[in-house]
């Protein structure tokens, strides 16, 4: 039998093995020596727990390589409040000589299962096949819609943000973008805290560890001279006249309208795409004429897996005019969440606790709580799509106002 072993990354060999194996599993060049030394850094720096499953023997190469790879990473979930401790799962992959074979399940199972009884609340991932996750509980919770923007006549705004924006060198705001996404993070209800990893591989050559030539960045600083916004941009490679946003975050609607406003208004530019946009991305409703601003596509964003009720509910902001007190049955195959949960939500806070019986509001598996966590689907909605059962009308309504967000979620972290 294929075996699994488990080990935190580490600047060795085992390590390098195992991140050379990764980009293999998703068809993607293979890492020269730089860019497999910045991943494992990045690994180390995330404090990655890894997953390689192995044969006992050598291949016919004479290689000994993972043939199914896995990474849980420490991270957070912003559910209103303070940052929820959450796992992020990804570098998920079997190789095809593999497949069919339970080397999937076993790794996320044995990972729902260290998380669960490390007391991790939450564990999330982001997909690159949408019909995988549901059966180990994880439910679509987040969802993205890709923007194009015709910016012909320029990017027509309701209104000018305060404040000046500049372009600036991307390696000097390399270094500083992440303190900005950290202030972003701790007060963006369904932001993920982003892996060390992120901003360059997004940004760099595809096998390297520099900087794309293409890459140009910008940021925008508000009356106190402070940053409180930047994004990378670069020409596409796809579109002539057309300029890709990689990344965008503001912490200020100043910043956000500044940003936007210089990227839509460029010389020689005629479409912008945004790839990366929420669902409701506000600059839909800022530009005078809405039809400049087109979503191409809508996918599945984030997935969310609840492992402790109790503290996944209690952690989460309620609005504060709700005051109910409702109960939950929860199924869950694997068990980490199943029973019967009493949840009384009082001036914007939950009191959450296991019950032993009771007439429940609302029957349902755990993958439709993690949607419901985030709010971005009602219980009503979830009823029609025979996702849950609801106990009647009233039970409806009243989950509705429970699980409605304080705030959109805003989800930029594909990790």
């Amino acid at each position: 039998m294929t075996r699994l072993e488990h080990f935190t990354a580490a600047d060795d060999e085992r390590t390098r093995t195992w991140a050379r194996a990764v980009p293999q599993m998703y068809h993607g060049a293979d890492p020269d020596e730089t860019r497999l030394s910045w991943l494992v850094d990045s690994a180390v720096a995330d404090g990655a727990m890894l997953t390689g499953a192995y044969e006992d023997a050598p291949g016919v190469d004479g290689r000994i390589a993972p043939v199914g790879t896995f990474a849980a990473v420490p991270g957070t979930l912003n559910l209103g409040g303070a940052p929820v401790t959450a796992s992020l799962i990804a570098s998920v992959g079997v190789r095809p000589t593999h497949r069919r074979q339970g080397l999937l399940r076993r790794m996320m199972e044995q990972s729902l299962r260290s998380s669960a009884d490390a007391g991790v609340p939450l564990s999330i991932l982001t997909a690159s096949e949408g019909g995988i996750y549901e059966r180990f509980g994880f439910g679509a919770a987040v969802w993205r819609g890709p923007l194009r923007l015709d910016v012909r006549s320029g990017l027509r705004l309701r209104a000018s943000g305060r404040g000046s924006v500049h372009e600036v060198d991307p390696h000097w705001l390399m270094d500083r973008a992440p303190t900005v996404f950290e202030r972003f993070h701790t007060r963006s209800f369904g932001s993920v805290s982003r892996r060390a990893e992120f901003l360059g591989d997004v940004l760099f050559e595809p096998t390297g560890d520099r900087l794309s030539a293409l890459v140009r960045a910008a940021v925008h600083l508000g009356e106190n001279g402070e940053v409180d916004g930047f994004a990378f941009y670069r020409p596409s490679t796809a579109w002539a006249h057309s300029l890709e946003i990689l990344d965008l975050i503001a912490l200020t609607p100043d910043a956000y309208l500044g940003l936007w406003a210089l990227l839509g208004n460029t010389d020689l530019v005629d479409t912008l795409t945004f790839d990366g946009a929420v669902l409701d991305e506000p600059i839909r409703h800022a530009v005078v004429d809405p039809r400049t601003a087109a979503v191409t596509g809508v996918h599945d964003s984030l997935w969310v897996r609840v492992l402790d009720p109790v503290a996944a509910l209690g952690s989460r902001r309620y609005r504060g005019a709700v005051a109910e007190t409702i109960v939950l049955d929860i199924r869950d195959d694997l068990g980490h969440a199943a029973g019967l949960f009493e949840v009384d939500v009082r001036g914007g806070a939950a009191s959450v606790r296991r019950v032993e019986a009771a007439a429940p509001d609302v029957t349902m598996d755990v993958a439709t709580l993690g949607v419901l966590l985030l709010g971005t689907v009602t219980a009503t909605e979830l009823e029609r799509s025979s996702r849950l059962t609801l106990a009647g009308v009233a039970a409806g309504e009243r989950l509705d106002a429970v699980f409605a967000p304080t705030s959109p979620p805003r989800f930029y972290s594909q990790f």
